[in-house]
């Protein structure tokens, strides 16, 4: 009877009495030799069979046509000796190993045949044993000479595309820190444009104050001292409307002054200003703008004080303007580093995605416009609305990180 286990190699049983013990055991390893010959000639792998000397007694014809080498060559050399030179110290250890009755996993040689062809081939040994008595070595050699191809192409596709992706991350980290420096350039520009508008404006403001305003304050006076010497009647009804409308220019004039640079911005600060903004709306357009939220903190820088409030006075002019309704809400809320604003209102709304093609009516020019500048600045607009429904806009902007944050 033949067995085989994996951690024990081949071992067969032989019916024998005490006094032809050895003979059988002879008999029985030449008649498993034959067998195992038989079945070597119908397998598709190499085949081989060493002696408890470790020389070759038998080997097939795929495993000499593996090696590139007539099946005569192989008889009666050491199973190590056919073997490149780089691997006969590890195959002479394994084959003491395994006539030692150890049974070892497979490993993996590279030949080189008399064409010059490399070949990779699996050998898979184990000892063969006869009423536990050592009669050999059994070894199954299998060419995986395309499977090791196949692992060399993967390993260097694998090693390409790390490449690739180690040049495209590179090239995509330049792009970025390109992209980071544009941007702080960009946001750096808008904030000088931004500063440069409200330097403008206040220059004007200041000029019509100097100018225009005290002009017509000292008209006033005059007239004031001019009525006091009329006695006509018609002359006094003139030098009144005159008077009147001198009145009307200085209040018109404080007006645009405050339009333009409204002192209580600098003086207070952007919530308070939104509120007095809010006030004027009502008085002008009779729309009621309810403002909520506490005061800015101290790290919104200035540029972007003078952005928050120039964007909100523009969305509440379009309420006033398109939106059909008499009611508006101004929020401002601290978020994580940020400060958000959120002008809403419940008007007759609009479709959105009609104002991303700017240019095609004044209100999504004025959209896209706040867009870009608020993006300049380092911050996010958005806007969402649906016809019936109302809109609302939300603009995120960061907050300067410092002790007073």
């Amino acid at each position: 009877m033949t067995e085989y286990t994996p951690h024990q190699g081949i071992r067969a049983t032989s019916a024998h009495g005490n006094d032809e013990h050895t003979s059988k055991i002879a008999r029985t390893a030449k008649n498993l030799i034959e067998n195992c010959k038989i079945l070597a000639e119908n397998i598709n792998d190499g085949a081989y069979f060493l002696d408890t000397n470790g020389r070759f007694l038998y080997v097939n014809k795929i495993f000499a046509k593996t090696l590139g080498l007539p099946q005569e060559c192989f008889l009666g050399k050491h199973g190590f000796e056919l073997v490149p030179e780089e691997y006969r110290a590890v195959e002479r250890e394994r084959i003491a190993r395994f006539l030692s009755g150890e049974a070892l996993p497979p490993h993996e040689i590279q030949y080189t045949s008399k064409g010059k062809k490399k070949r990779w081939v699996q050998v898979n040994s184990r000892p063969v044993f006869v009423d536990g008595q050592l009669v050999g070595i059994l070894g199954i050699a299998r060419d995986i000479s395309r499977r090791k191809d196949l692992e060399l192409l993967l390993e260097q596709s694998r090693e390409e595309l790390e490449k690739r992706v180690k040049d495209r991350t590179a090239q995509l980290n330049r792009v970025n820190k390109e992209l980071l420096e544009h941007q702080k350039q960009l946001q750096a520009l808008a904030s000088e444009l931004s500063l440069a508008e409200e330097s403008i404006r206040r220059q004007a403001a200041a000029e019509l104050h100097d100018s225009v305003a005290q002009t017509l304050a000292f008209a006033k006076i005059k007239t004031d001292l001019l009525r006091k010497k009329i006695k006509d009647p018609e002359l006094l009804k003139s030098t009144d409307e005159i008077k009147a409308l001198i009145e009307e220019g200085i209040k018109s004039t404080r007006g645009i002054i405050s339009e333009l640079s409204p002192p209580i911005l600098y003086e207070i600060g952007l919530v308070a200003a939104i509120k007095w903004l809010a006030k004027r709306l009502e008085q002008r357009n009779g729309v009621k703008v309810k403002v909520t939220g506490k005061a800015e903190p101290k790290s919104l820088g200035l540029e972007v004080k003078v952005l928050l409030f120039q964007v909100i006075k523009e969305l509440l002019a379009n309420i006033a303007k398109h939106a059909e309704t008499d009611i508006a809400l101004v929020s401002f809320k601290r978020e994580k580093g940020k400060f958000r604003v959120d002008v809403i209102d419940e008007g007759v709304g609009f479709e959105v995605s009609k104002s991303h093609f700017y240019g095609i009516t004044t209100i999504a020019f004025g959209l896209f416009s706040i867009r870009v500048r608020v993006q300049a600045m380092g911050g996010m607009f958005r806007v969402r609305s649906e016809p019936g429904y109302g809109t609302k806009a939300v603009i995120i902007v960061p907050l300067n990180q410092s002790k007073n944050s």
